[in-house]
């Protein structure tokens, strides 16, 4: 078995596979990628994230004619946490 950690830019990768395989690899696991920079990766994700958040809201509160206030609650996770849930519950967001 062999194990490589190359570093490698985006379009190279095919062609490392290709060389393994040409050179009689016939099994490949355990494939990882990893971006050499993830603060930068995750700070543009976060902008395009809270961007399309915003759209979407915008467009919610257009088809029940209101207008968007200021920004409540900015969370990383897919869904508010129960806490996060109970406090925007007790300031009259949630019903």
């Amino acid at each position: 078995m062999l194990s490589l950690l190359p570093r490698l830019s985006a379009p190279l990768e095919p062609a490392v596979l290709q060389a393994a395989v040409a050179a009689g690899a016939n099994q490949v696991g355990g494939l990882r990628f990893f971006v050499a920079n993830p603060a930068a990766s995750q700070r543009k994700g976060f902008a395009l994230a809270f961007q399309d958040a915003r759209s979407k809201a915008e467009a919610l509160a257009a088809l029940s004619a209101k207008t968007l206030g200021p920004v409540v609650c900015v969370s990383e996770e897919a869904r508010p946490t129960s806490d996060v849930y109970d406090e925007l519950s007790s300031l009259g967001y949630v019903k």
